[in-house]
């Protein structure tokens, strides 16, 4: 987070320069402000430009496939018609118009039509994804990353995590800037031509395009994908599929469907989906969450402990998301499943996990009857909103805002639990924090309405003060 938190203090300023990569150089036109390849050896398939940034960002562009900026003492490297960039050095803005393959150290990111990040560092790297869900690829595991998600490699293992909703605000604010990169531009007229990405612009045009997704519609697609340079595109494109479920006939959700067993998607699927519900709060294709709660009794079966960390730490507050997006038909379909499994999981914990378990089963339960009526009544869910100022999802995720953006870390212990007593408020208990050297616990009181924390407990001890959530985090 500490690399994230960064970027919020970035100032941007525009400016280019261009670096010569093995045999090929690179030469500036005077007064033109293009950037032309140029060739030592005949017959070499496709062009390398290498842009670095000095002391200053640096804005960059290439026609029709993407835009981009580096921050200070960063380097990317452009391959062909900009479908393939890879960052070496610092970190990287990225609005891909088509699809991109992006390559951070020895991870790989398939994005298409998407605002995102790359960074890197000695012992990290991170991919950010802003505004859809993108595929990534290492070490022979598949993640599917969320618009408001980062994951990040440290020594191997990734790890997904939401990222803090003022950081994501500012940072989609930053990227608008990018529509017009004023910047030396790489033109597609100046790359070699690569035949085998010639469909993809396709792709793009058909997902991007209004109306149902009909048996038709799907098939083209497909069709599509299979013409392309790209074999990881299949995934990428069933994974933005999958989340249009609102527009997506009966047979070409049994498509869409089909792909889904034996593919990597399937494999991240417990994992991921519930971040997706929660990220874009968007109808999945219809049976997708029947296939999520098979997979979890799978996962019970095989590690109890991860599969209750997937259930207690996002997945209850799903129904009352769905609910207050004004979906309570999907609404209904997470309820139903989640009652389904934690009755499962329960017995294979003890009495403090269950006891967690039974909070998860309140909270998925609190909202059964405004689900049903707002179903029966066909109206919005609005009006079942009470007249306090945050709805206890909306408390929830500024909990969690509060906890990932300034330090603490969650274990299986992590609760956040509405107080009913005290309007607008939450107790965090079983957060962790490092200081002096050590990871000490914090349990305390969170009023969102006013930003004061309270009732605090350090390492077990009781503090005597109520503090703003500013003193409390300094």
């Amino acid at each position: 987070m500490t690399n994230i938190k960064t970027q919020l203090a970035k100032r941007y300023h525009r400016h280019f320069v261009a670096m010569p990569l093995m045999v090929l150089s690179m030469v500036l036109l005077a007064g033109l402000g293009k950037i032309v390849p140029v060739r030592a050896s005949a017959g070499s398939s496709a062009d390398v430009w290498v842009i670095k940034s000095e002391a200053k960002p640096r804005d960059f562009s290439v026609s029709s496939t993407l835009n981009g900026r580096l921050e200070p003492e960063s380097r990317i490297d452009i391959f062909g018609r900009g479908n393939k960039i890879k960052l070496n050095r610092g970190t990287a803005h990225v609005r891909a118009f088509g699809q991109v393959e992006a390559s951070v150290g020895d991870v790989k990111a398939f994005a298409m039509d998407t605002d995102f990040m790359l960074m890197t560092g000695p012992e990290k790297n991170t991919i950010v994804s802003l505004t859809a869900s993108m595929l990534v690829k290492s070490g022979g595991k598949s993640w599917i990353l969320p618009p408001g998600y980062q994951l990040v490699f440290e020594t191997g293992a990734g790890r997904r995590a939401p990222l803090p909703a003022e950081w994501l605000a500012n940072e989609k604010i930053n990227f608008e800037t990018l529509e017009n990169a004023d910047d030396a531009t790489i033109g597609t007229n100046d790359i070699a031509d690569n035949p085998a990405i010639s469909g993809e612009g396709l792709i793009g045009k058909e997902i991007r395009k209004d109306g149902l997704y009909d048996v038709d519609r799907v098939e083209l697609i497909y069709r599509l994908v299979r013409s392309s340079a790209f074999p990881e595109l299949e995934e990428l494109v069933t994974i933005r599929l999958i989340q249009e479920g609102e527009r997506i006939t009966g047979d070409a959700a049994k498509l869409i469907l089909g792909r889904v067993p034996g593919s990597d998607i399937y494999v991240d699927l417990p994992h991921a989906l519930p971040q997706v519900a929660d990220s874009t709060r968007k109808p999945v294709v219809s049976g997708l969450v029947k296939i999520w709660s098979d997979r979890m009794v799978e996962v019970m079966a095989s590690d109890p402990g991860v599969a209750f960390g997937i259930m207690h730490n996002v997945t209850p507050n799903i129904p009352a998301g769905y609910l207050q997006a004004g979906y309570p038909k999907q609404a209904q379909i997470w309820e139903e499943e989640i009652n389904r499994l934690l009755p499962i999981l329960k017995p294979l914990f003890g009495d403090e996990i269950q006891a967690k378990i039974d909070e998860d089963f309140r909270i998925v339960r609190r909202d059964s009857f405004e689900i049903r009526q707002a179903d029966y009544s066909g109206e919005s869910p609005a009006k079942y909103v009470g007249e306090i100022k945050f709805t206890n999802d909306q408390l929830v995720s500024k909990a969690r805002i509060l906890i990932l953006g300034n330090g603490f870390m969650q274990s299986a212990l992590t609760s956040i639990k509405i107080l009913e007593d005290q309007p607008d408020s939450v107790r965090i208990t079983g957060v962790f924090r490092a200081e002096g050297g050590r990871d000490i616990s914090y349990d305390f009181a969170y009023d969102a309405a006013d930003e004061r924390i309270s009732e605090i407990k350090k390492d077990g001890v009781s503090q005597p003060n109520s503090l703003s959530v500013e003193q409390f985090v300094n």
